[in-house]
């Protein structure tokens, strides 16, 4: 092995542990958030989701159904079906990989798939990646400048590979921090979307 690749290798390792810290700390900060805070944040989060061009003018969105740590989507899949917008949720069908699938009524159409998150069927009508104008992004974290941190599964840093559309990570403020460890190869959000504000990057 050249030493070059063992640079690269102890690199990796004292990255990873980087990210492996910043995922405990941002657990155990999440896990104190007093409800009614996170109920108030979700609510002017989705206020300003709704008000931005990028999601009135969107006719085909991409959304993750929440978890409880996570910013509350259903009212946003909701919304977006009743807009007439065709929606498409994630379906995980192995490591780091999920697929997207369109669906018509959040309260029928998804149920618990293999890590609990609920989710459609494989029989839903499938969406490809470049199908979309918008896709919704959840987080453990991000930074105001469009730096994600994820929870460690992959899904997301290979999906966004595939498309070209607009990325929102939607993130309670009391959850994102101002350094985000980041590789070459990680895709930063073109919004950051918070209870404080829209965070758009150069370009966007």
């Amino acid at each position: 092995m050249t030493p070059a690749k063992i640079y690269a290798m102890m690199n990796e390792s004292v990255f990873n542990e980087e990210k492996l810290l910043l995922r405990r700390e941002i657990r155990s900060r999440a896990q104190s958030l007093d409800p009614a805070y996170c109920h108030s944040a979700d609510l002017a989060i989705r206020g300003q989701l709704f008000a931005m061009p990028e999601y009135r003018n969107a006719s085909r969105i991409f959304c993750f159904v929440s978890q409880p740590s996570e910013v509350d989507t259903r009212p946003i899949i909701q919304d977006a079906l009743s807009s007439g917008k065709k929606t498409a949720v994630p379906r995980c069908t192995g490591n780091g990989i999920m697929h997207a699938h369109y669906i018509l009524d959040p309260e029928t159409d998804l149920t618990p798939g293999m890590y609990g998150i609920c989710e459609p069927s494989a029989e839903a009508p499938a969406a490809a990646p470049e199908d979309f104008d918008l896709i919704l992004v959840p987080c453990c974290s991000c930074s105001h400048t469009g730096k994600r941190l994820g929870f460690g599964g992959g899904f997301y840093d290979r999906y966004l590979k595939q498309t070209s559309a607009v990325t929102i990570v939607l993130c309670r403020e009391k959850l994102t921090v101002s350094q985000i460890p980041s590789e070459p190869f990680d895709r930063d959000m073109d919004i950051v979307l918070t209870e404080a504000g829209i965070f758009r990057q150069s370009g966007s």
